[in-house]
C-alpha cells in the first residue's frame, strides 16, 4: 500500500506510531494536492477566467479542509514514534515552534517498543 494513502485511511487514528516515510509521503501528497489547486487558481487569473480562478479557490478550500484531520493525526503518530506526547504538536503555536517541530519530524523513530506501541517497519 502506498504510504500517503495509508495516512488518509488512518485519518482519525491518534494511537500508534507512524514512521518518517509515512509522514513525509503524506506531506508530499498534500503539497501536491494544494499546489494543483493553486495552479488552477493562478491559471484562471492568467487566462482572465474568473470562473476558473474561483473554482481553484473553492477546490483549495475543500482540499485543505479534507487534509486537516489526517495532518494532525499523522503528526501525532509521528511524535509517538519519537516517544513524545501528541500534545507536542502545540509547540507549533509559538514563534519558533514550527522549526522545532520540523526538526523533530526529521529525527529517526525509536527502534524499540515504546509506550505508544511497537516500532514501525521502516522509518
Amino acid at each position: 500500500m502506498l504510504h500517503p494513502f495509508l495516512s488518509l485511511q488512518r485519518y482519525a487514528q491518534l494511537s500508534g506510531r507512524s514512521g518518517r516515510k509515512e509522514y513525509w509521503s503524506f506531506r508530499a501528497l498534500s503539497a501536491l494536492a494544494i499546489g494543483t489547486c493553486l495552479g488552477v487558481h493562478y491559471a484562471g487569473i492568467r487566462l482572465g477566467s474568473n470562473v476558473l480562478a474561483l473554482a481553484g479557490l473553492i477546490l483549495l478550500g475543500v482540499v485543505w479542509l479534507s487534509f486537516v484531520v489526517p495532518d494532525v493525526s499523522v503528526t501525532v503518530r509521528r511524535l509517538h514514534d519519537l516517544d513524545q506526547s501528541g500534545w507536542y504538536l502545540l509547540v507549533s503555536l509559538v514563534p519558533v515552534g514550527p522549526l522545532i517541530l520540523l526538526i523533530m519530524m526529521l529525527v529517526p523513530g525509536q527502534v524499540n517498543v515504546n509506550r505508544f506501541g511497537p516500532p514501525v517497519c521502516s522509518s
